[in-house]
């Protein structure tokens, strides 16, 4: 299907009931677009308190519109749609459970905080069947008993199915067979730190990937690996004094620029990790526990966690329009435990909706509508073609290419333009377009089928565009 489009549209999708634990997922996309000038107005902004007050809510994590959350008493999950406050109970409560990563409604591992005085030594669980039971699922991660078993991040691959990534205390290791057995790719099983916090992966190179943390000398480690998490370079980040590396952020259309969340100040690079810059240190030094950039714009970034206190705070969201070079802050109305300890952010065509894990006063929900936009590209001011990077890239069921045609100053005849699908081998997949077209933006979705309706396996695809004389190719990666 091919749109072509002038406006940008929201359109809601009907609201999917949760029963049991597996939930009946009815997700309509539709997907428009236009390019937009930074110049934002709030029409709609508003914090809501959606349950699990009096908890310390370590990590969020969406999958097929259910919202799980690993607690100090054990996993919860909710409908994203649901009106009230309620959450159902996944098991493990009296554990603090911390890392999570959700396979599916019914495959979920999670990592259980273990402290160095405690009596557990078990840090990593598998459920099969959506929470009814668990197993422990150690299967040869840690070296030892207590804090060496420390589980900080889980992390499926979206590239290979069968890869799982797990960090510790100062080590990361990766898994080729869901957990079954596990590899040290990074530091050791004795290694003394205070944890390494994150792994993200590149969206446009499936071979890219950064991690990062402290030390037990409290020094900021950061990790980059360039052949899928086998070998990890190691970029220690001077910035004076105690810090650490708490979050991170890849530019979805841009794997040179990341954004590093980190006690006190937020850190960005223009060159793949070479040279970092200071681009936000706030007076009230925060850590930044999250950190998040808006899918269908990446000037604008996101950013939130705790201050550097045990008082009473406000719920506090960072925000930058330009690249992070100028920063804004949205507060909520009323101060308690609301230090943010993760932030999940899920971009909308014109909403974006934060979810923020607090220290103790449960999970709160943020909506911002952005109107009054000013179009800035519109097809008679370009005589240029344009390719987009789809979105989502990664993607599961189906994803949006978008592209533009120029005014033809030289041509009587509008173009033939054709868009295909290739995998790896140069094998055509599918067509998606190959017809005349004027002047104008164009959207097209995979819906992940070839040309016999088919779904196709995952793995990485490439598509192209022909139209004149112009042709352009980027990668899309399908997963599960």
């Amino acid at each position: 299907m091919v749109l072509k489009s002038s406006n940008c549209d929201f359109i809601s999708t009907d609201k999917p009931k949760c029963y049991s634990l597996r939930p009946i997922i009815k997700h309509i996309f539709a997907l428009s677009f236009t390019i937009y000038l930074c110049l934002f107005s709030v029409a709609l902004a508003q914090w809501n308190y959606i349950g699990l007050g009096n908890k310390k809510i370590n990590k969020l994590r969406i999958h097929n519109q259910i919202l799980y959350a690993t607690t100090d008493d054990g996993v919860y999950c909710r409908n994203i749609y649901s009106s009230d406050t309620i959450w159902i109970s996944m098991g493990l409560q009296g554990k603090e459970t911390y890392a999570i990563s959700i396979l599916n409604s019914d495959t979920i591992y999670t990592g259980i905080r273990i402290s160095g005085l405690g009596s557990d030594t078990i840090s990593i669980y598998r459920t099969i069947n959506g929470g009814v039971n668990w197993e422990s699922y150690q299967n040869g991660f840690g070296g030892g008993t207590g804090h060496n078993n420390q589980v900080f991040t889980l992390e499926a691959s979206p590239y290979q199915n069968e890869t799982l990534f797990a960090t510790g205390s100062m080590q990361i290791a990766k898994s080729n067979n869901l957990g079954e057995n596990w590899q040290l790719v990074w530091g050791n099983w004795a290694g003394n730190g205070m944890g390494v916090h994150f792994i993200a992966f590149d969206p446009v190179s499936s071979n890219v990937a950064w991690s990062g943390g402290e030390s037990g000398y409290f020094q900021p480690v950061l990790l980059k690996s360039t052949d899928f998490g086998e070998n990890w370079q190691e970029n220690w980040i001077n910035v004076g004094g105690d810090n650490a590396c708490y979050s991170c952020a890849v530019d979805p259309s841009n794997s040179n620029v990341i954004y590093i969340g980190m006690e006190g100040r937020i850190i960005k690079t223009t060159d793949g990790g070479e040279n970092w810059n200071t681009i936000y240190s706030p007076m009230n030094y925060p850590y930044f526990y999250g950190i998040a950039m808006n899918s269908n714009f990446s000037n604008i970034i996101y950013a939130s966690g705790s201050r550097n206190t045990l008082d009473p705070q406000y719920l506090v969201l960072h925000k930058s329009q330009d690249n992070g070079i100028s920063w804004s802050t949205i507060v909520e109305g009323s101060a308690g435990e609301k230090g943010v300890l993760d932030l999940l952010l899920v971009s909308g065509n014109n909403v974006d909706t934060f979810y923020l894990a607090t220290f103790g006063s449960g999970v709160y929900r943020y909506e911002e509508t952005v109107t009054n936009i000013e179009t800035i590209d519109s097809p008679k001011n370009h005589e240029f073609f344009l390719l987009k990077q789809n979105y989502p890239n990664p993607f599961e069921k189906i994803t949006e290419i978008r592209y533009q045609i120029p005014k033809q100053v030289n041509s009587r005849q509008n173009p033939v333009v054709s868009m295909n699908i290739y995998d790896v081998t140069g094998r055509l997949v599918k067509t998606l377009v190959n017809e005349t077209q004027e002047l104008g933006y164009y959207q097209v979705l995979w819906d992940g089928k070839d040309d016999l309706d088919n779904a196709v396996s995952s793995g990485i695809y490439f598509y192209r565009i022909e139209a004149g004389n112009f042709t352009a190719m980027k990668k899309i990666v399908k997963t599960r």
